[in-house]
């Protein structure tokens, strides 16, 4: 039996760009501003409870950007949070995967000036999400909590 416990299960939050996020799903899932908004807005309010329960020592979060820009420094980061060995060879194998740029949905979509109001407010209100912007990508590492 290979069950683990409770103190033992480990937690990756991935943030990306919050434009990126609501244009995906306003584009691929053929939603308003609007509704794609306001499921973005729920999950950002259901992750700072669950954080918080979760605890830091549980709990990484990585930004999209960083794995995109140093795939090896992330993914070795992950692992040893994980209490996983990470070998050069999956090192290697797992890094070539990612691709070498983020993909920058944002600029599908035409931001009203209403909208990108309302998304930069939302940034302001969380803390994970400070950094992003519209028009650039902040530097992002891992961090815990």
């Amino acid at each position: 039996d290979r069950r683990m416990a409770p103190s033992q299960v480990r937690f990756i939050h991935v943030v990306r760009n919050p434009y990126d996020n609501i244009a995906t799903m306003m584009v691929r899932g053929h939603r308003s501003f609007e509704s794609a908004f306001a499921q973005y807005e729920a999950n950002c309010a259901a992750i700072m409870p669950l954080s918080q329960r979760i605890g830091a020592e549980r709990l990484i979060r990585v930004r999209h950007e960083g794995l995109v820009a140093d795939p090896r420094g992330t993914l070795s980061a992950l692992c040893a949070f994980l209490g996983v060995e990470a070998d050069e060879a999956y090192l290697e194998a797992a890094a070539s995967q990612v691709y070498s740029s983020p993909a920058r949905s944002r600029n599908e979509v035409e931001w009203q000036p209403e909208n990108d109001r309302r998304v930069r407010e939302l940034i302001e209100r969380f803390d994970y999400l400070v950094g992003y912007a519209r028009d650039e990508e902040p530097a992002a590492a891992a961090s815990s909590g």
